[in-house]
């Protein structure tokens, strides 16, 4: 006969091993503290697609009256980079916090891949606004300076998908009940 105390024995209700069940409401407890986080994570991720929304529009306009505008793009990108990198950083908080509350392999994964692009997409905004603030910039049209622009703002929509795919992903890792405290 097996000893009731024995954490080899699994919860009849859950159907999970005691000393799991701990480890569970433990992540979970922790990855419920983070939910103001969250919360500002994706309120500043409105704010930039905000941002975003609003320079695209604008180069719309100006690309329709054919005036090219390099240095006024440059000043735009620039407040948007600013915006970025803030929201950037409050990512990496959330992705140490969320990274310390779990010890679940995709918030790693998630999180490094999440540094690795922030990189990648900060050094692609400098990259612009630094052409676009030269004398002249190296661009063959304006037009071409504003494909450039698009092919960011594709690339940093592509990498905010897949943030909230992570985080959607987490959640409900996270609202699992077989994972919530009892």
């Amino acid at each position: 006969m097996k000893n009731p105390n024995d954490s080899t024995l699994l919860n009849a209700e859950t159907g999970i091993d005691p000393a799991e069940d701990g480890v569970a409401k433990q992540e979970a407890l922790c990855l419920q503290s983070l939910a103001p986080l969250l919360q500002q994570w994706n309120d500043e991720h409105q704010d930039l697609s905000r941002s975003i929304r609003e320079t695209t529009l604008w180069l719309g306009q100006v690309s329709q009256r054919g005036i090219p505008r390099f240095g006024e793009l440059a000043a735009r990108l620039s407040l948007m980079r600013q915006r970025m990198k803030q929201h950037f950083d409050r990512e990496e908080v959330l992705g140490n916090d969320l990274q310390q509350a779990s010890d679940c392999l995709e918030v790693k994964t998630t999180r490094r891949r999440s540094v690795n692009d922030h990189q990648h997409l900060t050094q692609r905004i400098d990259d612009l606004i630094a052409r676009l603030s030269e004398l002249e910039p190296p661009f063959d049209s304006f037009q071409q300076a504003i494909d450039q622009v698009g092919l960011f703002v594709d690339a940093f929509e592509q990498h905010e998908e897949q943030e909230a795919q992570g985080l959607q992903w987490l959640t409900h890792y996270n609202s699992d009940p077989r994972r919530m405290p009892r």
